[in-house]
């Protein structure tokens, strides 16, 4: 109550029980205090739980807009590791994406930071591999 009156807070923010000034508002967890007053959603590759600050997420991860919590961090395409990070670069002979590392097919490899299924090639001697089709397994050459 602000001079014996109910006073709220501004949209997406909140105050202690027993406050008794605007001063102790603060911006809810997914939003941040905007330069010019007020709370603004928290921006992409970031987390806000609540007031003036917001997080940056751990390098090679990213969120979307609104994040509240450092697990909104996802690897990207590319890396993984758990959701708030740290994210590693996808080893050779995996593709890793939403966080998880995948292995290739039998007889195929991929180069490190592969982030997608169609990285994976034949090895040397067999063929087979992305297509328009889906992954065809690789077979020896010739056969």
């Amino acid at each position: 109550c602000l001079s014996g009156s109910v006073s709220a807070c501004g949209p997406h923010s909140g105050s202690p029980p027993g406050s008794n000034s605007s001063d102790a508002c603060v911006c809810d967890a997914g939003f941040v205090e905007h330069e010019g007053g007020g709370c603004a959603a928290c921006p992409a590759d970031s987390y806000c739980s609540g007031g003036a600050h917001h997080h940056t997420c751990p390098t090679n991860s990213e969120s979307p807009p609104g994040s509240n919590a450092s697990e909104a961090c996802r690897c990207e395409a590319g890396y993984h590791g758990p959701p708030g990070g740290p994210c590693s670069k996808c080893s050779p002979g995996d593709w890793c994406w939403g966080g998880t590392s995948n292995a290739c097919p039998e007889k195929s490899d991929s180069l490190p930071g592969a982030w997608r299924l169609g990285n994976c090639t034949c090895t040397a001697g067999f063929a087979g591999g992305a297509s328009g089709k889906g992954f065809v397994p690789c077979s020896e050459c010739g056969s």
